[in-house]
């Protein structure tokens, strides 16, 4: 839900200033875009045609030849680095955060 959230808020980001709670947003579609770079690239090709483009699982797989069971595959495999991926940056992000308030 992670990945989810965070490319819904890069298309439709929230009105109050457009940012989360905890961090901004530019720092999260940063977060999300250097985790889509550190995918394979079919992974990075389904998920942009996914969220920027809105294609369902079934027009992915027409627009890369491939069934639609093959895209569904993939698919999970994306979102499962891309939270792992965002978990740990968020984690690493929280840390030092907490190293600047204490050096501080």
């Amino acid at each position: 839900m992670v990945v989810i959230n965070a490319a819904q808020e890069m298309r439709n980001p929230r009105p109050e200033h457009g940012e989360a709670p905890g961090m901004p947003l530019a720092e999260r579609k940063s977060l999300l875009a250097q985790a889509l770079a550190d995918l394979p690239l079919l992974m990075q090709q389904v998920a942009v045609l996914h969220y920027t483009e809105g294609l369902s699982q079934y027009e992915i797989g027409i627009v890369l030849n491939m069934p639609e069971s093959c895209v569904r595959g993939i698919w999970k495999e994306a979102l499962d680095q891309l939270r792992e991926k965002l978990a740990s940056a968020k984690a690493d992000l929280a840390s030092c955060r907490a190293n600047e308030m204490t050096d501080t």
